[in-house]
C-alpha cells in the first residue's frame, strides 16, 4: 500500500520540518547551514513560496512559508533530496540523511500562525544551544531583529500583513513573540 498524499493548498501557510535519521546531524559546520539555506533559496524562486520563517538546528530545520500554488511536496522532495546528496557527498557518506518524510502542519488562523512562528523563534533556545533566540545564526529571527547577517528570504512585507502590523513593526512584533 502507498504512502498517504501530502495534503497540499495553494495559499496554505505550512509549518514544515525535517529531522536527521537516528536524530543525527544534519548539518555540522556553517557551510551545510549556508548551503541548505541557498537551497531553500532556490525553491523559494522557482516555486513562488513566500518565507515567513526559519531555524536550522544541527539535527533539524523548520521552515514557515505560503504556497501560492500546490507545489508543496515537489518542493520540497528537491530540497531534502539536494541536501541529502550533498550532505553525503561532503561527508563521504551513503544512505539516508532525514529520518523519513517531511512533517507537515498547515497553519490555521492567526492564533495558530503566532504560535508556530513562536514555536519556530524559540526552537534553539528550546534545545539549550543559545540563551536568548537572537544569539541563534542560523534563524530568521536573528536577521529581522538585526543580530545575525541578513539572507533576504524571509517576504517580510507578508510576514506582516499575516503578523498584522508594518513592516518597520516587524522585530518589535517578533521580540514580543519571542
Amino acid at each position: 500500500m502507498g504512502r498517504e498524499l501530502r495534503q497540499q493548498i495553494e495559499g496554505a501557510v505550512n509549518h514544515v520540518f525535517s529531522r536527521g535519521n537516528r536524530r543525527g546531524p544534519i548539518f555540522r559546520v556553517d557551510y551545510d547551514f549556508h548551503l541548505f539555506l541557498l537551497f531553500f533559496g532556490d525553491e523559494l524562486v522557482e516555486r513562488g513560496w513566500r518565507c515567513l520563517a526559519y531555524t536550522l538546528i544541527p539535527n533539524h530545520y523548520h521552515l514557515v512559508f505560503e504556497t501560492p500554488e500546490a507545489n508543496l511536496s515537489d518542493g520540497m522532495h528537491r530540497l531534502n533530496l539536494r541536501w541529502a546528496k550533498a550532505f553525503n557527498r561532503e561527508y563521504g557518506l551513503l544512505g539516508h540523511v532525514f529520518q523519513g518524510r517531511f512533517g507537515l502542519r498547515v497553519v490555521g488562523d492567526d492564533v495558530d500562525f503566532e504560535g508556530v512562528i513562536r514555536y519556530v523563534i524559540r526552537n534553539p533556545v528550546e534545545a539549550g544551544l543559545c540563551r536568548d533566540p537572537r544569539d541563534w545564526e542560523w534563524s530568521s529571527y536573528g536577521e529581522l531583529v538585526g543580530s545575525a547577517p541578513p539572507r533576504f528570504l524571509v517576504d517580510v512585507e507578508r510576514l506582516s500583513q499575516l503578523l498584522r502590523c508594518s513592516t518597520a513593526e516587524v522585530p518589535a512584533r517578533l521580540e514580543r513573540l519571542s
